[in-house]
């Protein structure tokens, strides 16, 4: 019996602040799905929850985790992280969720937190949803500034020659190792918590003014946007997926769903893009519904697997790291 109201429940729309007109469907929820990993940590995580054990959450990343939005950033409740915290509490009643957010907007990036880590996120992590850095690369983009009209296309053809074929530059090498230790790190904190990755696609390549600039019915700029190329102030999602394979860690993504409908309508399930963004970097509360409702559907699945196989590692010693993935 509790397996059908398991597997019934995959497909039942949540519901969360800011939806969209259009609830998800099942299969747009399985496309959030980056990679789903061994889930054997969050497995974990779920059956503390089910046994009424006093957990925390902790979300890590910069200005999109500390919801720069202005429909979301006074009281946090838009964000996706504690929309997350709120359903996990009424879901789980029984359980003590202690919510603790570790977001530092504009100054967080990589090498920040490869070294404070420790001092922004609570010790007593079960859960952790990792948002990378939206600066991460940055430094290709910045390198060789353009210093007067006649150097700016020559500048900006040296930058694009930093980059390789995958849409990276070496700096990326240093900035993806940092990332990887904030990783592991996290991973080896005293109560072993799940981690989770949250890509938070922006869509910084329109062209244009920074702001959102309509022509006709149609947004600036989207027919040159590319699914794989992230230029400039990008999220290199498919580096970060590399990690999240290598240490079989779940990954959602707010990309993956809605990149071709918001590129040949601008819209999404009924939302216009401009709506579904504050920017062309931080996504608004309806935006962040999006990936609250990625990893609650996760949940929901990691929950109907452990009903189905309810043995695992839980309580005794996890194993060890395997060897880092990058120099």
């Amino acid at each position: 019996r509790e397996l059908g109201r398991l597997a019934a429940d995959l497909g039942k729309p949540e519901t969360v602040p800011h939806a969209l007109p259009q609830p998800l469907s099942v299969s747009q929820l399985q496309q959030t799905l980056s990679h789903e990993g061994n889930l054997e940590r969050l497995r974990c995580f779920m059956q503390k929850l089910r046994d009424g054990q006093n957990v925390t959450l902790a979300a890590v990343g910069g200005s999109i985790t500390a919801g720069s939005s202005t429909t979301v950033s006074k009281v946090l409740s838009g964000t996706f992280h504690m929309k997350v915290h709120h359903w996990l509490q009424r879901r789980y009643p029984q359980a003590h969720i202690r919510h603790a957010t570790a977001a530092i907007p504009s100054v967080f990036h990589e090498g920040y937190m490869e070294h404070c880590l420790t001092g922004h996120v609570a010790q007593s992590a079960d859960l952790v949803l990792l948002d990378t850095p939206a600066n991460l690369c940055s430094k290709c983009k910045n390198e060789a500034e353009p210093v007067g009209k006649t150097t700016r296309k020559a500048a900006r053809k040296a930058r694009q020659q930093q980059q390789d074929e995958q849409g990276r530059c070496p700096m990326c090498d240093e900035a993806m190792s940092a990332i990887e230790l904030m990783l592991r790190t996290l991973f080896e904190l005293p109560r072993r918590p799940a981690v989770v990755f949250v890509n938070a696609f922006m869509w910084w390549d329109l062209k244009g003014p920074n702001g959102w600039t309509r022509r006709g019915n149609s947004l600036l700029g989207l027919e040159g946007l590319e699914f794989h190329r992230q230029w400039g102030h990008g999220r290199h999602e498919h580096m970060l997926d590399e990690l999240a394979k290598y240490y079989a860690a779940p990954s959602v993504s707010l990309r993956d769903v809605i990149f071709h409908d918001g590129k040949a309508t601008a819209q999404f399930n009924g939302m216009p893009l401009d709506k579904l963004y504050k920017d062309r970097i931080h996504p608004s509360a309806g935006g962040q519904t999006i990936m609250a409702q990625a990893l609650i559907y996760l949940f929901k699945r990691t929950a109907l697997l452990q009903a189905v196989d309810p043995s695992s590692r839980c309580g005794f010693a996890t194993p060890p790291l395997p060897p880092p993935m990058l120099g």
